[in-house]
């Protein structure tokens, strides 16, 4: 991680005044900027936010190419206008991550390239090892639990991290993100019941090879990412519940009640459901898989709703000087 454009807290602290980072989370299916400012060991304080669905990963096929046109086109618009609104911060510095499907993807550097040319951005693609450590730093900075298996299903790959006693043990990157599965086993979100026995059993066989994931059983499970917060949010519409999203807590049955309204529901009802998310309902049934999956596997009877993600924890991971553990390997 030695080529990240950051600067340690050290450094930080030399100059004794605050810095204002950009963070740039180029997703397979969200693209996402975070302007904050850091102030020596402070919590860094969000000044801005912006977000574009830009599902780099659509219609991206067995072969792994971004030939969608049209994809690239939202990547760069989105980049343009992020680029708009750092302009406004005179002196800010910029961290811009790719993920999953830039990091899949034959043409995914040429992609960063492009966006360099166009937006004057360096864009880095990062590995599903650090896509999962910042996960785990989103949360561990975020939240009080500190034993929990932490879940985070974006557009192109799923992170699972085993944390205990505040720690980071495992960590795992599968490809299996909520754009992923949903184009492969669905039809705009809507699937037979055929679809959904070959869905479930298709996450099952991923989750199967991660010989660790039984240390997790009976553990909470900390759900990161967009497809969760928005599954959080139709639970907490339903209940008329207005408490705070991050930290919110649900059970299991009540994640399993909620996916059978979704599977009821057609697309347009589910946009409905969805509200301001109404663009997620052509992928959160099948994005909801590998959440339920491991609930299934672990046991587990308690979900707690994590607000924070990769942005945050790549700033948390500099503020505090945290790299990887060594000896510790996404597979």
């Amino acid at each position: 991680m030695d080529d990240f454009p950051f600067r340690t807290i050290k450094q930080q602290e030399e100059t004794d005044m605050p810095e204002t980072v950009a963070v740039i989370d180029l997703g397979s299916n969200t693209t996402r900027l975070n302007i904050f400012e850091l102030r020596d060991r402070e919590t860094p304080e969000l000044l801005a936010e912006a977000k574009y669905k830009v599902r780099l990963s659509e219609d991206m096929g067995d072969d792994k190419v971004l030939i969608n046109p049209a994809a690239i086109a939202r990547a760069i618009d989105a980049m343009q206008n992020f680029s708009r609104i750092i302009s406004q911060y005179p002196g800010v510095r910029v961290v811009a991550v790719a993920t999953e499907a830039m990091r899949r993807a034959r043409n995914g550097a040429a992609l960063a390239e492009l966006l360099l040319q166009t937006t004057g951005i360096p864009i880095r693609i990062i590995s599903g090892q650090e896509e999962a450590f910042f996960d785990f730093q989103a949360v561990r900075h975020s939240l009080p639990e500190r034993d929990a298996l932490i879940i985070d299903t974006g557009g192109g790959s799923c992170e699972l991290i085993l944390m205990t006693d505040g720690q980071c043990r495992q960590m795992v990157s599968l490809p299996i993100g909520s754009v992923v599965l949903s184009e492969k086993f669905t039809d705009k979100g809507d699937m037979s019941a055929a679809a959904i026995f070959r869905l479930f059993n298709h996450v099952h066989a991923r989750l199967s090879t991660i010989h660790w994931l039984a240390d997790a059983r009976d553990l909470p499970v900390i759900a990161v990412g967009g497809n969760h917060r928005a599954a959080a949010k139709i639970w907490k519409n339903n209940q008329d519940d207005d408490a705070p999203l991050h930290g919110y807590t649900i059970s299991r049955e009540n994640i399993n009640s909620l996916y059978i309204d979704l599977l009821d529901a057609d697309n347009s009802r589910r946009q409905v459901m969805l509200g301001k998310n109404k663009d997620r309902a052509d992928i959160i049934a099948a994005g909801l898989v590998p959440l339920i999956q491991c609930l299934r596997i672990l046991e587990t009877r308690r979900i707690i709703f994590c607000e924070t993600g990769l942005r945050e924890g790549v700033i948390f991971a500099e503020h505090n000087g945290q790299t990887i553990p060594e000896g510790i390997k996404a597979h």
